[in-house]
């Protein structure tokens, strides 16, 4: 059997040193983002354009604020710059859209999650398992709002998930999880309020009555496709007792152009095996996995996997297996198969 350090070994013997470095110029990036972000959010406020340039233009702003995100996202591992000053300031560029805390994120995604991927009682971005789900009326409410769930709510969560979900991480997952304990509680509260206010005060500028089409809908808009990297990246996984980023997570197939807009976030597994390299070369890795694990390396397509992700249930039972404890007459889902059959559904449109 091998070990994930043996495989981080393995692949970076055979990878050129310059992949594992830094890349700064990749900053760069941030000016057309923010440049398209304020033009797009002014046009947005004038409220000249009909309905089609209008929903065109939340489009635009909405996919630059993921973008941005994503970009931070990179730079917080370190890909971009080892400064954690300038790291900080740039996940505030990015993080800013979504009203996360850029020493939440810090703590909550690079040390929590990462070190703790899909561990049960320990990952704060999965879900409950059977006995929770039982237990907890507040478990059971939002299990019907994810998706698999049957839910009409369900149909939202993506637009609002990341959001939501990084206000249950800062309030209630931090202080009852285990890895959260270093957290600075009140500057992460400060930061989010900061954040909260810029938006509030932006929208009395603009005009309240503005303010949905010009602010929510392209904050949606980047939810909505964060969420359809994040919910794919390890909802259709298993759980793990250690650390196993192919079992753990997946990654996904998508158009070259959204690969490139979003700094080729799909390479999630690839992400997690070396989180600190840039998302230029993370397609070095994902060539490597396709030669030396293709048996062990889950990279579905991206519209496949999201139909498998409303087609799922969202429960453990155990490790594998996933049901409804609501509906129990919809079966079970072994993840192993689905994994699987996503993978030979992939191969034969390929």
């Amino acid at each position: 059997m091998r070990s994930v350090g043996d495989l981080r070994a393995r692949i970076r013997r055979e990878l050129p040193a310059s992949a594992f470095a830094p890349r700064p110029w990749r900053l760069l990036w941030f000016v057309p983002l923010l440049g398209v972000s304020a033009y797009g959010t002014a046009l947005l406020t004038r409220g000249a354009m009909g309905v089609p340039a209008s929903v065109a233009v939340v489009l635009v702003v909405g996919n630059a604020y993921a973008s941005m995100l994503l970009l931070a996202h990179e730079a917080m591992h370190g890909a971009l710059v080892r400064s954690r000053r300038a790291q900080g300031v740039l996940a505030w560029l990015g993080f800013a859209p979504f009203l996360i805390s850029p020493t939440l994120w810090r703590v909550w995604h690079n040390e929590v999650h990462h070190g703790r991927t899909n561990e049960p009682d320990h990952d704060p971005d999965i879900f409950a398992g059977e006995a929770m789900h039982a237990s907890s009326p507040t478990t059971r409410w939002v299990l019907r709002f994810v998706p698999g769930s049957g839910g009409a709510l369900s149909v939202l969560f993506p637009f609002v998930w990341f959001c939501v979900h990084g206000q249950i991480v800062l309030w209630c997952l931090a202080r009852r999880m285990p890895g959260f304990e270093r957290l600075p509680r009140r500057r992460a509260v400060l930061e989010v309020a900061a954040m909260a206010m810029g938006w509030l005060g932006l929208a009395f500028i603009i005009g309240l009555a503005r303010a949905p089409v010009a602010i929510l809908a392209p904050m949606a808009i980047g939810n909505c496709v964060l969420m359809s990297y994040i919910a794919t990246n390890h909802l259709l996984r298993p759980l793990v007792t250690e650390p196993d980023p192919l079992r753990s997570s997946m990654s996904v197939r998508t158009l070259p152009l959204l690969d490139r807009l979003h700094f080729r976030f799909s390479h999630h597994v690839e992400h997690h095996l070396f989180p600190t390299m840039s998302g230029a070369e993370l397609r070095r890795v994902r060539a490597w996995l396709h030669r030396h694990a293709p048996g062990e390396f889950i990279c579905a397509s991206h519209l496949r996997a999201l139909h498998w992700l409303y087609r799922t249930p969202r429960t453990y039972r155990d490790a594998g297996t996933l049901v409804d404890p609501r509906r129990p007459w919809r079966g079970q889902c072994d993840l192993d198969q689905l994994a699987r059959d996503m993978q030979l559904g992939s191969e034969s449109r390929s």
